[in-house]
């Protein structure tokens, strides 16, 4: 479930990264790179230290604050998400991102800033439950959204953190990976990572038992393949992608018909297992094709963003 979350949301930020005329598939005038075909992100990340994620893994979530009770979140962009890194005194070291659509379902909101309003209407909202106004405050440019109550880790599908060993370039702290143990995609936090991480062409490791079901998965992006592996995938890697239109509920409830680019049709599998490319809508269709043979009644309570 993790992994459909996760790439579901990819294939999002994958069209929230191109151009506009590119995913409504329209004839137009010719329209600029910040145009975006989507004006909402499919992920909201919970900002924090590498010391509070440690009792966040020890307690399975995050909890929340006492003067709000509530947890906070950012609806901004992951290539803007660094903003978050110079807030004051709170440096945040870790970005926990969770699937907007599961967190509705939990009560999200957007809190109210009233600091420059007028007394009377900051009178009229100073009794309202704690966490839903701020009277003295003016945090709007992070694009805060709330929970009400604590989230859970298990609906955590991507952790970005800004600490890595500078040698190696690897990761290595063990609370964050424990939280890779747990299926929780970790990556090294930087705006350029992160958007060329989103539409890089996937390749990913199938390991089924005789009965034909998924226990095991690999999965990585091109610039991570071995050299053997890029060498098989040179013929297919950068070929010209179809497109696949989806329907898409937007969060206040309507739908959006999107062109997703696919490669699925062009994937090929190497001697040692290893298929792809794929996009990341192709990766989404793949999960939610195996939640459903697998598990067919938990497969129609699932609530998605793409309607697959």
């Amino acid at each position: 479930m993790r992994l459909f979350r996760f790439y579901e949301a990819l294939a999002l930020y994958e069209l929230y990264y191109r151009k506009l005329d590119n995913s409504l598939g329209r004839q137009s005038k010719p329209v600029f790179i910040e145009d975006r075909p989507i004006t909402w992100v499919p992920l909201v990340f919970h900002g924090t230290s590498l010391k509070a994620l440690t009792r966040i893994l020890g307690d399975g979530q995050i909890r929340p604050s006492k003067c709000s009770q509530c947890v906070s979140l950012t609806e901004l962009p992951i290539t803007e998400l660094s903003r978050l890194r110079s807030l004051g005194s709170r440096v945040s070291e870790v970005a926990i991102g969770f699937p907007r659509v599961v967190l509705e379902a939990k009560g999200l909101f957007q809190p109210a800033y009233l600091k420059h309003t007028s007394d009377v209407v900051k009178e009229a909202f100073r009794n309202l439950p704690k966490g839903y106004v701020e009277i003295d405050q003016d945090l709007g440019a992070l694009h805060e959204v709330r929970v009400p109550g604590s989230i859970s880790l298990d609906d955590a599908v991507w952790i970005l953190c800004s600490a890595r060993d500078e040698e190696s370039k690897e990761i290595n702290d063990p609370v964050l990976l424990q939280c890779q143990e747990r299926g929780i995609a970790l990556s090294y936090w930087h705006p350029t990572h992160q958007q060329e991480m989103v539409q890089e062409p996937t390749f990913r490791k199938e390991y089924r038992d005789e009965n034909g079901h998924l226990f095991s998965f690999e999965s990585c992006g091109e610039f991570y393949l071995p050299p053997s592996l890029k060498h098989e995938f040179v013929a297919v890697v950068g070929a010209d992608s179809r497109e696949i239109e989806r329907m898409v509920i937007l969060p206040d409830g309507n739908p959006f018909n999107l062109r997703f680019p696919s490669t699925a049709h062009m994937a090929k599998k190497t001697s040692v297992g290893w298929a792809g490319p794929y996009t990341k809508i192709d990766m989404a269709q793949f999960f939610i094709n195996e939640i459903r043979n697998q598990f067919p009644v938990r497969a129609t309570e699932i609530k998605t963003r793409v309607q697959f």
